[in-house]
């Protein structure tokens, strides 16, 4: 089938099944209208707690995706009956969702995996895993039978599937690229939130269909083939889960070492250091020494750098220690 007819048949099913996609998606939609201004919320009050406002930005995201698969599932069990059942029966049912969404998770850890080694592991895997949701959904497999069934599917017609699996979105960027440049212009958080709003809204459903079209033309082609090693799979989801820790662990450390280091310049900039050199008047010229260290000290250098410098230009280290344990701030 060619690209052009496959485009068609999604075409049509979209339009003749728009109303009740649109109700599917809609949950999907609401989330991406806010998510902007959480986001933004986060940046603006970053500096207060970072663990605490990481976690939240998290939680949001991590329901954003749990929205994302429960309209993908809905609208592929929707697709997957000849007439539209309706809203309500195309949802999943809670323990298939778990089974979905685990399969979400694992091609999500494979591709990310495959990416941290390089761009084409990853790109390799994106193809491949392309159709496991969608064998999850009408074929039932489950978890890394559902990756291993979708290579199988598309093992043989790669270079093929490349391009048609990215088609829907070879129409929408350019759109999206343009979009995002005039509203970067106006520097508006709303009108950016509700235009990502519609793209959910209108184009998710086609995007859906379209997959589904492709994946029914996949299942009339196919030609028995030998399932790849799962080992190969296991690996990936493990760099991805590997990869994904790691790059929390170390956000977190940055973020909580960057506060404190601007923790550190704002009280060198409202605090003024001195030495109180009551009890050091039997220290030879300890106006010299006090003087050095304040200065220092109030330019932002930390008591340990002030101390080393002194020492390494003659002075006492046991006058320098005195001087420094006398220092007070106002």
């Amino acid at each position: 089938m060619s690209t052009g007819m496959l485009l068609n048949l999604s075409w049509h099913v979209y339009v003749k099944r728009f109303l009740t996609f649109t109700i599917l998606v809609l949950p999907s939609a609401v989330w991406s209208l806010f998510y902007p201004f959480g986001y933004q919320v986060y940046l603006e009050s970053s500096k207060v707690s970072t663990l605490a406002d990481l976690s939240l930005l998290l939680g949001f995201s991590l329901l954003g995706s749990l929205l994302g698969v429960w309209s993908y599932v809905s609208i592929l069990n929707n697709l997957k009956n000849p007439i539209n059942i309706g809203v309500r029966a195309s949802w999943p049912s809670l323990s298939g969702f778990y089974s979905y969404l685990w399969v979400s998770i694992l091609v999500f850890l494979v591709y990310l995996g495959g990416s941290v080694l390089l761009f084409v592991p990853g790109l390799l895997f994106a193809v491949y895993l392309y159709f496991s949701l969608s064998v999850a959904v009408i074929e039932g497999d489950k978890g890394f039978e559902a990756l291993l069934r979708s290579w199988q599917y598309i093992r043989g017609r790669w270079w093929q599937m490349l391009w048609r699996a990215f088609v829907p979105a070879a129409f929408i960027l350019p759109l999206l690229f343009i979009s995002q440049f005039v509203l970067k212009m106006i520097d508006s958080t709303a009108l950016t939130a509700l235009f990502t709003s519609l793209i959910y809204l209108l184009f998710l459903p086609f995007a859906i269909s379209y997959s589904y079209i492709l994946f029914r033309e996949m299942q009339r082609v196919y030609v028995p083939t030998n399932k790849p090693p799962r080992a190969v799979l296991v690996i990936g989801a493990f760099l991805g889960l590997l990869f994904t820790v790691v790059m929390i662990g170390g956000f977190v450390y940055l973020t909580n070492f960057i506060k404190e280091v601007e923790k550190m310049q704002t009280l060198s900039q409202h605090a003024e250091y001195y030495v109180d050199i009551s009890n050091l008047t039997d220290i030879s010229e300890v106006g010299v020494i006090a003087s050095y260290v304040t200065e220092n000290l109030n330019l932002g250098y930390r008591q340990g750098v002030v101390r080393e410098e002194l020492i390494r230009g003659g002075w006492p280290a046991q006058d320098v220690d005195r001087v420094l344990a006398s220092v007070r701030t106002r």
